[in-house]
C-alpha cells in the first residue's frame, strides 16, 4: 500500500529531502493523498503508541497539578 501521494506520485522510498523537493515542485493547487492503517499488526502498534503517549501526558498533568497544590 502506498502511504503517501503527492499529485498521484508515490513518495514511498523516498528520502526526507527527496519528499521535500516533489512538495517544493508542487504547483498553487495540491492533491496529497494520505493511507493509514485501520486493521493489522501495524494499527495494533499505534494504538499501543497513542495509549502509552495519553498516559505520559495523563502522568505530567498529575506532576505540574501536585506542584502547583504544593506551592
Amino acid at each position: 500500500m502506498t502511504h503517501v501521494q503527492v499529485d498521484g506520485v508515490s513518495l514511498e522510498g523516498f528520502s526526507n529531502e527527496e519528499a521535500v523537493d516533489v512538495l517544493r515542485r508542487t504547483g498553487q493547487v495540491t492533491q496529497l493523498r494520505l493511507a493509514r492503517h485501520r486493521y493489522g499488526s501495524k494499527y495494533e502498534q499505534l494504538l499501543h503508541a497513542a495509549a502509552v503517549g495519553e498516559f505520559i501526558i495523563f502522568v505530567i498533568i498529575v506532576v505540574i497539578v501536585v506542584i502547583i497544590s504544593a506551592k
